[in-house]
């Protein structure tokens, strides 16, 4: 599972972006890389809750929006970033 190695390289330092860096930096953080690189079932459950919840937020005042035919994403960990951010302003 592509996820789950993503975790594991994180925790061995094994990364190249500096948004992969960020998720070991913080006890916050870093105990949701030990928590997915552990199970990758808790990643695909959470993944898939946060891309419900962000499909849930509405456009920003003033914004006309994008529509995408192709979306491609490159790195998961910047995604893990993304959903953090989007659980924590639903949360509040």
């Amino acid at each position: 599972m592509v996820e789950v190695l993503t975790y594991h390289n994180n925790l061995n330092n094994l990364v190249l972006f500096h948004s992969d860096w960020v998720l070991v930096g913080s006890s916050a953080t870093l105990k949701h890389v030990h928590e997915y690189a552990d199970n990758g079932t808790l990643w695909n459950l959470d993944f898939a809750d946060a891309l419900v919840k962000l499909s849930k937020l509405t456009m920003p005042p003033g914004s006309t929006g994008e529509i995408r035919k192709t979306c491609r994403l490159d790195s998961i960990p910047r995604l893990l970033v993304l959903v953090i951010r989007v659980n924590d302003r639903i949360n509040t």
